[in-house]
Order: structure tokens, then sequence, then C-alpha cells
């Protein structure tokens, strides 16, 4: 039987393999592509880990890393050169916040949220975008659903009136 270690050796391969078909699917797309390194994709699964571990979490399921690519890949805020950083820091909001809000958000709309805002709200500011999701956070815990309706897309205005920002 495999130990822990040789268990976690074996889904962080995969969850490898997976950023990398990701890599294929986006070069294929039309525009400007941000690619992940097999060297960065293993660096930032590895800062997953820390971050799983210090928020006290556990991934069940397929890995987030290859959809947060996926909606980051064309992300104009973002340079060639930032985007280990960028995905490390876009990991870490997302289980910070979608822990939080587990039970009334999902992967889908949260991914929505964080790029919608990211592109157009926060034009690529980083704290700005976490100060987004705190409001969202608080607006959804204050009673606040009008993301279900929109899968998290166009939703802005209506945070900030719920919470009267």
């Amino acid at each position: 039987m495999a130990s822990m270690d040789e268990l976690m050796i074996i889904n962080e391969q995969y969850q490898l393999s997976k950023v990398m078909a990701m890599n294929d699917r986006i070069m294929g797309a039309r525009g400007r592509h941000l690619v992940l390194s097999r060297e960065d994709a293993q660096i930032i699964i590895q800062e997953k880990r820390k971050t799983l571990k210090e928020l006290k979490l556990v991934e069940l399921g397929e890995s987030i890393l290859p959809r947060l690519h996926y909606e980051f890949f064309d992300c104009g805020y973002i340079q060639q050169s930032d985007y280990k950083d960028a995905m490390i820091r876009l990991q870490e909001l997302f289980f910070t916040y979608r822990e939080e809000l587990r039970t009334y958000v999902t992967d889908d709309e949260m991914l929505n949220f964080m790029r919608e805002q990211f592109d157009e709200g926060c034009k690529g500011d980083f704290d700005l975008l976490e100060g987004r999701l705190q409001d969202l956070a608080q607006a959804i815990r204050n009673g606040y659903r009008g993301y279900h309706n929109s899968e998290g897309k166009g939703i802005w205005k209506e945070v900030e009136e719920y919470i009267g920002i």
C-alpha cells in the first residue's frame, strides 16, 4: 500500500500533467498566450500545498490550477515573466475566499468573478481584487444571492449597493 507521501507525489504529478495539457489547449487559441513552464507549474503546485496547509484545507477532486490557468491565460494585466507569481497569488485568493464562501459560491462563479474584477474593476491590482473578494464575501454573508443568476459575472454594482459602498 502506498504511503501518504507517495500518494501526494502521484497526485502532484497528475496535476502537473493536467497543467501541461492545458498549455497545449491554450496554444491552440488565438491571440496572446501566457503559459506555464513545467518548473513554474511545479512551484505553483508546491505553493498550493503550503496554502492549503495554512488554511487547513484539502482539495478534493480535480485541481483548480488548470482552470485558473485557463481563466487567466489571456489576461492583459499579467506579463509572461510575472505569470508564475500571479498564479500563486490568484490561487491563494481563490482558496481563501472559496473556503469562506464554500456553501454559497461554485468554483465557476468564483473564477468568473475573479477574472472579471481583475480585468475590469481592479486593472490587474491583486490587493484591490482581494478587497473586492472581501466585499463579495461580506455581501453574501449578509444575504446577497444575485451571483447565482449571473454565474458571478456583472455583479459588482449590486455587491456595492448591497453593502453600501
